[in-house]
């Protein structure tokens, strides 16, 4: 009877057999199995550098170590929020961890829905009925404007000028955010460059002064002059 009415829906039986058997094999993959998948897609599109992959492990690792070998399908509602409640509680105070874990979480469950894994992804589900609330990109809202910055030099400048018994220390801090600030550089970034790596009568290449850093030595691996 099944098959006559798969039949009358013009669907052919051995067919939709097959199909339900690739669903219970794409529905039983583990998170592991599902962020080995992930990882695989973001390093073919070149838009994860290898510290963003480690990072990304180590979350995993600190905030659900115990859910690496379970079911994705069956991580449900549940198991996120109490997740989320232990991590951001006052005994805890871990919710920057949590948040970036729930970050990847919903890429992770955006990703599978795009291979049919998935149907539904509970962080967000979560997130838009605010009963899990964070800010994704709250690192992005300190940022300095151009006016910010340009007024921030000055006051940097004016310090520089001092020269009685100042704390030797203050003033190479105040030199190195000087530079961090006309290079766009990071801090560690800084400590990287070598002699070799200055050009203080420039080259054939451009005649004003300035530096090098090899690809290896920044964290999105790209080469900065």
């Amino acid at each position: 009877l099944d098959w006559i009415s798969l039949m009358q829906e013009g669907i052919h039986p051995l067919e939709h057999q097959t199909e339900e058997k690739k669903e219970v094999t794409r529905r039983t993959i583990t998170l592991a199995e599902a962020l080995d998948k992930f990882e695989q897609n973001v390093k073919a599109n070149e838009s994860n550098t290898d510290i963003t992959l480690s990072g990304r492990r180590n979350i995993f690792k600190n905030v659900c170590p115990e859910l690496m070998d379970r079911e994705v399908i069956k991580i449900d509602d549940d198991i996120i929020l109490d997740k989320y409640y232990y991590f951001t509680s006052a005994q805890n105070k871990k919710r920057r961890t949590v948040e970036i874990w729930l970050q990847y979480m919903s890429a992770l469950y955006n990703f599978l829905i795009g291979l049919k894994i998935l149907t539904d992804n509970p962080v967000s589900r979560l997130r838009k009925a605010k009963i899990i609330q964070f800010k994704q990109y709250k690192d992005k809202d300190n940022f300095l404007l151009p006016s910010e910055t340009k007024t921030f030099i000055r006051h940097i400048r004016a310090l520089l000028t001092i020269t009685p018994e100042s704390d030797y220390y203050f003033l190479q801090n105040l030199n190195l955010l000087y530079l961090l600030l006309i290079t766009g550089l990071r801090a560690k970034e800084t400590k990287t460059i070598l002699w070799d790596n200055i050009h203080l009568e420039g080259t054939e290449l451009n005649p004003e002064p300035y530096i090098v850093l090899e690809r290896q030595d920044r964290k999105q691996k790209e080469p900065f002059a």
